[in-house]
């Protein structure tokens, strides 16, 4: 699955969409180190818009999303993303709203819990030994 695809199901997991949670975006280095590139072309690019020439509105949200990113880029060449867990956020932090996050109505519900994983990045379940 692509990345983008991947970044979609995390998207459509907090809009009340479940039928992806089994999918999460890929962490591996690799993959931090091309979104960032990515990021860095995006505000080249957007850097070759000659801003004064937006309507207002357009101003406000061109300089937001380039601080966006630019916050984004400066986070990761900080090396933010090898501190996943702190006192206020990481994985977590989102024990507490499980039940309403991941609905857990149906047989189907629990059996997608549980399947194996297929591929890295699947969410399942770790099973105890005895």
């Amino acid at each position: 699955m692509g990345d983008a695809t991947q970044r979609k199901s995390a998207v459509r997991h907090f809009l009340g969409r479940h039928e992806y949670n089994d999918r999460l975006p890929s962490l591996t280095p690799a993959d931090l180190e091309r979104r960032n590139a990515q990021r860095k072309a995006t505000v080249a690019e957007l850097s070759s818009i000659d801003r004064s020439k937006l309507p207002a509105a357009e101003i406000v949200n061109y300089d937001i999303f380039k601080r966006q990113i630019e916050n984004a880029i400066e986070s990761y060449d900080l090396g933010d993303y090898q501190m996943p867990i702190n006192a206020d956020s990481g994985f977590h932090t989102g024990f507490s709203r499980l039940p309403k996050d991941v609905p857990l109505a149906t047989v189907k519900d629990y059996e997608k819990l549980h399947q194996p994983p297929e591929r890295p990045g699947r969410v399942t379940c770790a099973k105890r030994s005895p």
